[in-house]
């Protein structure tokens, strides 16, 4: 899942299920120098952070709001800086 700057407005975005060793393209514009992401590969394998947002269970696409504690899970910064367009590999 991602948390991503659209429109003037924070939106949080998921879930993608995306083959070991494929590639899928999940964001198509960057508007802030910062996304936050958060990852699970299905097994006990988790890519996270520290900023509490809020994901649903099946697929969404959420804007700012309250969220049940169950549905929060802990992001991970990214900086893009002056980047237009990046890849993220996870291992």
């Amino acid at each position: 899942a991602i948390n991503h700057y659209e429109n003037g407005t924070w939106f949080r975005e998921g879930w993608w299920k995306i083959p070991f060793n494929d590639c899928r393209t999940v964001l198509t514009a960057i508007e802030n120098r910062y996304i936050y992401y958060y990852a699970h590969n299905g097994n006990n394998k988790f890519w996270t952070g520290d900023k509490k947002l809020c994901t649903r269970t099946s697929a969404f696409k959420i804007k700012n709001g309250s969220c049940s504690s169950k549905n929060l899970r802990g992001f991970k910064k990214l900086d893009l800086k002056d980047s237009d367009s990046f890849r993220m590999t996870l291992e």
